[in-house]
């Protein structure tokens, strides 16, 4: 139970005296006088632990008031509140502390901190905005473990923004809870869908024949070809590339453990651990062709002898132009050529996550459009017209055939 504003006045659970003698065991009120005045307390031993709690805490819509046990009277309306979550099953000495790390507001600063070192600064980005814009602003001061199915109904309503926004806060919120779980929480409650108007529909991936982005390197000096070339080999994202280090070939295998962030600095990569990459025919020879340097890095600007600064994007698009292709965005022609490439080829779904490092396989799922491909390749297969005749003079034989 959570006292609201509006419960105080009648909160009088009906007692139980069997289960009343075992608490005043572990429950007393107690008082003293400080400098002339009365001060009153509860002191509970719970598995184990003695604790003290002096303030009842009272909830309204939008934060959480504090009052002090000025008497006896109150001081036993708090020891009470507290019988009756232990009684519940439901106590936690946190929900009597002011300043407790169950408070929304306090856990989701303590939250974000243990989670900056280990993840990249978009992440990071994206975490502190959900967390500042509209989770404090709608929780900031909710005992975490009343945070509810319903509750989490009417936040996701109050967020005016585009569902993808939405999803984004909501994920946050959910991957919060999931951590608190099992120090403040039991269980994380259940998440509202995205359903109807709220649907969420991914972009659809467009990406150009293999050949033209061959081509668009072809226009690449030789001195920087080969991380673009390493790009579509291996589908890696362009911070990826830039930040692979040479310490990364592990023989038959490579590995992709650092991205550069928005700020140029070294970061872990996207997912929870680093994952291999097939060393295949093609990336072996490539990297056997990239010239040697003395940095920790494989590919490095010839003209700096640094790492590839974000900026190297303009090489890319140079060479569109020089193509005359116009503009073709990097990330398509690599990233996602590849995986469309090996969905293509009949490569099945799950083989594909892997290759791409994907958390979820829904995220995979978008490169399906490219089945479309090999679905009408087996069609072909079976309505197979030989030597090129029309639909009609095929049909036409066939039923002076029949006749």
């Amino acid at each position: 139970m959570q006292l609201t504003a509006d419960q105080t006045g009648h909160y009088n659970p009906t007692p139980d005296p069997i289960w009343g003698v075992w608490f005043m065991k572990f429950g007393k009120v107690r008082s003293r006088v400080r400098s002339g005045r009365e001060e009153w307390w509860v002191e509970v031993s719970w598995e184990g632990k003695r604790y003290t709690f002096s303030s009842i805490p009272i909830y309204y819509p939008n934060h959480i008031e504090w009052y002090p046990c000025e008497s006896k009277d109150r001081a036993e309306f708090l020891k009470i509140i507290i019988q009756d979550r232990i009684k519940d099953g439901k106590f936690n000495p946190w929900e009597f502390r002011k300043h407790s790390p169950m408070r929304f507001r306090q856990y989701a600063e303590e939250w974000l901190k243990g989670k900056k070192p280990n993840i990249g600064n978009s992440t990071f980005k994206t975490y502190r905005y959900a967390i500042d814009t509209w989770l404090v602003p709608k929780l900031g001061e909710m005992y975490l473990p009343n945070i509810t199915k319903t509750v989490l109904r009417d936040l996701q309503n109050k967020i005016d923004r585009e569902p993808k926004t939405k999803k984004n806060v909501m994920d946050t919120l959910s991957n919060m809870l999931r951590d608190a779980c099992p120090d403040y929480l039991q269980n994380v409650p259940q998440f509202p869908g995205f359903k109807g108007n709220e649907s969420i529909i991914p972009s659809d991936i467009k990406v150009p024949a293999l050949e033209d982005v061959f081509k668009i390197i072809g226009k690449i000096l030789d001195k920087d070809r080969h991380i673009f070339l390493f790009m579509v080999f291996t589908g890696c994202r362009p911070s990826e590339a830039r930040a692979f280090r040479k310490e990364d070939i592990r023989g038959d295998h490579i590995m992709f453990v650092k991205t550069f962030d928005n700020y140029e600095q070294l970061a872990p990569v996207k997912g929870k651990k680093p994952l291999p990459f097939p060393m295949t025919q093609s990336l072996k020879n490539l990297l056997d062709e990239v010239p040697p340097n003395l940095t920790p890095h494989v590919f490095v600007n010839p003209n700096t002898g640094k790492p590839y600064t974000h900026k190297f994007t303009a090489i890319w698009n140079q060479a569109c132009k020089d193509a005359e292709f116009g503009y073709l965005k990097m990330y398509n022609c690599t990233r996602h050529a590849f995986a469309t490439m090996m969905r293509t080829e009949g490569m099945d779904l799950a083989d594909i996550k892997d290759l791409m490092r994907h958390a979820d396989i829904k995220t995979t799922m978008r490169y399906d459009h490219s089945s479309v491909i090999r679905l009408a390749k087996k069609v072909d297969n079976v309505l197979h017209l030989p030597n090129k005749k029309s639909v009609g003079k095929v049909l036409a034989k066939k039923n002076e055939a029949s006749k």
